[in-house]
């Protein structure tokens, strides 16, 4: 017989605070998310990037031991958010579908550890909960744009919405959901493959039919994924390939394999945690060392592999995994082999695996308030193009000129292939310079026109939209450009003066 956990009233406040924080932060997240995804994907690619870093701490509670103190409570608190848990479909959904808001004397979970965690039935819909509603509006979404496209062909103003829609949602959208929400839709359909007996209520026979169906489709994905970055090897910088797929490389190292197939192997990674976590319930000594394995795995990957882009999400995912491999190996003394030796401190545990999933957690947040503000700091210096003169004021270029027969280009949204092909060039340089500027320096070192300057310019990139010019070194070219200017000018002069 399981006995549950016993807590005080310090661990029960403890938790109690700590719950009420997470549901409050969640409920903050859904519209604070949907503008932070309109007007900064970037940073909600972060936020994503939070919780798939913290959901292989977070799953550890489904382990098939009982940990003592509140740790538990705390991690399916987490496991809650990460899952986007936040409908309340018990209230609403669990009646509708199923008739009766009351359990059926026979439904319960596979063990008390899964129910502790969301996984309180042996139903895939109870046990989806708000991912149950995510997946009907993806696939209400994906028969919307089918309708539309069928109109589309009688009438061109159905093609803009279909077009629309299909770019931010049917591949971007649906992929990300199909990688968030992978592992919740595993070991809900896991689960309920256990208990395919034929019950009168619909919900139930719903699940029984979509269970077989859901696990055959995570796998057909699975493989699609692969194939398509297996074809689309040199179409990882493309904008075709990015704005169709760009979900499934964003942030990665495309030039690593490992960084490419990040995220199919968090797929597999996944795959196999749902099959210790469910199919393995009965042997708690089994499925720690096997977990302990996989995060040793992860942590090769990533030393050999690098699969970010950025250095410090590298080295904040070795942390994390650093951080899954202790949890695991505090979690041996707990087994059977030490369980009596270690007795009078399973109180003492209990806290030091509070104190290792808090503070995780606590450096993720600050990893990602210090991302977010760096990235929004670049986004806004970005595009304030500036160049000095030799006093080392900054003037901005706005008005585009030329001086003499130097070229000056200025970007015309007008005349994109123009600039597409001037992109492909290996260096392009942009002498970006104002006539009052010019002027100014004319005037400040009493000099005549015609006599050489001297201009100190730094290397910049000019953006139009989503299309990006890099602008070579250019300190030498300015010189060249400065002197063939001045003999042109006097070349020109001494014409005029023996005529």
């Amino acid at each position: 017989m399981e006995i549950p956990s016993q807590i005080n009233d310090l661990q029960k406040g403890l938790s109690d605070a700590f719950a009420n924080g997470m549901n409050g932060l969640a409920y903050a997240a859904i519209p604070g998310g949907l503008v932070l995804n309109f007007f900064a994907s970037m940073i909600m690619q972060l936020i994503w990037n939070l919780l798939n870093d913290l959901s292989f701490l977070t799953i550890l509670s489904l382990v098939s031991m009982n940990v003592p103190g509140v740790v538990q409570i705390i991690q399916s608190t987490m496991l809650s958010f990460i899952y986007l848990d936040l409908l309340k479909t018990d209230k609403w959904v669990i009646p509708i579908i199923f008739g009766s808001d009351d359990d059926p004397e026979d439904d319960h979970g596979l063990n008390s550890y899964l129910e502790e965690n969301g996984f309180g039935s042996m139903s895939l819909i109870k046990n989806l909960q708000s991912t149950f509603i995510y997946l009907v509006g993806i696939v209400i979404i994906i028969i919307f744009i089918g309708i539309l496209k069928l109109f589309g062909l009688i009438t061109k103003l159905f093609q803009r919405p279909e077009s629309y829609l299909q770019k931010k949602m049917f591949w971007n959208g649906a992929m990300r959901f199909f990688i968030q929400q992978f592992s919740p839709m595993l070991f809900s359909a896991l689960i309920n493959l256990y208990n395919m007996h034929q019950n009168e209520r619909s919900g139930f026979v719903l699940g029984t039919v979509l269970s077989p169906i859901i696990v055959v489709l995570l796998v057909v994905g699975t493989g699609l994924i692969v194939k398509l970055l297996h074809q689309n090897q040199q179409n990882y910088r493309q904008p075709s390939f990015i704005a169709k797929y760009g979900t499934i490389i964003e942030s990665l190292n495309h030039t690593s394999k490992v960084g490419a197939y990040w995220n199919v192997l968090i797929i597999i990674r996944w795959t196999l945690s749902g099959l210790i976590f469910i199919c393995l319930r009965e042997y708690p000594g089994i499925q720690v060392p096997l977990l302990l394995l996989l995060s040793v795995k992860a942590q090769f990957f990533i030393i050999l592999g690098k699969p970010f882009d950025e250095k410090s999400e590298n080295i904040m995912n070795f942390i994390n995994e650093l951080v899954v491999s202790v949890y695991v190996y505090v979690l041996f003394s707990l087994t059977d082999f030490t369980q009596y030796s270690i007795t009078p401190i399973r109180e003492e545990i209990g806290w030091l695996l509070v104190l290792i999933v808090l503070s995780t957690v606590f450096m993720n947040l600050v990893k990602l308030q210090i991302m977010i503000y760096l990235k929004l700091k670049s986004k806004w210096f970005r595009y304030r193009p500036k160049f000095t003169t030799e006093k080392g004021k900054y003037h901005k270029a706005d008005n585009i000129c030329s001086i003499g027969e130097t070229q000056v280009f200025q970007i015309n949204p007008q005349q994109p292939q123009q600039l597409h092909q001037q992109q492909k060039t290996s260096k392009v340089s942009i002498l970006r310079v104002t006539q009052q500027s010019h002027e100014q320096q004319i005037q400040a070192n009493g000099s005549n026109p015609h006599e050489l300057i001297s201009v100190k310019a730094k290397p910049q990139t000019l953006y139009n939209d989503n299309l990006q010019i890099p602008q070579a070194p250019i300190k030498k070219k300015i010189r060249r450009l400065v002197i063939q200017q001045s003999k042109n000018e006097a070349s020109g002069l001494w014409e005029q003066y023996k005529k």
